[in-house]
């Protein structure tokens, strides 16, 4: 997680205040300060899991990633649209059963992906079906550069 602050706060300060908030079973282990020029450049490699209720993902989408055969992604935002090649960002897609499916991407220092747009976009199918899944976020971790 990162959080940026508006004022200068000691790290132990940080923890304290956020595990203050946090749920119960829930706490801040340590952080670590970043300086802005490291931000810009780090990405993250998050993981996520899938399910599709009542239906199979569709078996084009998984044979596109491994075919290396994926169109870039269109996202459209306030701004405007973005393309954003796939290539070297989605890390790995596999299906863990007709329903559900785990995939890895990088998000940050190239901008980030909305996970449902991915999922639209690979495997063909209409925004509802897809605003129907559930998707959980498994993992993030920080690398640099």
């Amino acid at each position: 997680m990162e959080v940026v602050l508006s004022q200068p706060l000691a790290v132990s300060e940080i923890c304290s205040r956020l595990n203050a908030e946090l749920p119960s079973g829930l706490e801040v282990l340590e952080a670590e300060e970043r300086h802005k020029s490291t931000r810009q450049t780090a990405s993250t490699v998050v993981r996520y899991e899938a399910i599709l209720p009542g239906e199979s993902w569709p078996a084009e989408g998984f044979r596109r990633f491994h075919n290396q055969s994926l169109a870039p992604l269109r996202q459209k935002s306030k701004r405007g649209e973005t393309i954003i090649s796939l290539e070297g960002r989605l890390l790995s897609l596999e299906s863990l059963d007709p329903r559900r499916l785990r995939l890895t991407l990088t998000q940050g220092a190239k901008g980030n992906i909305r996970i449902r747009d991915l999922l639209t976009h690979l495997f063909d199918l209409p925004k509802e079906k897809v605003l129907n899944a559930r998707i959980i976020k498994i993992s993030s971790e920080l690398t640099e550069g």
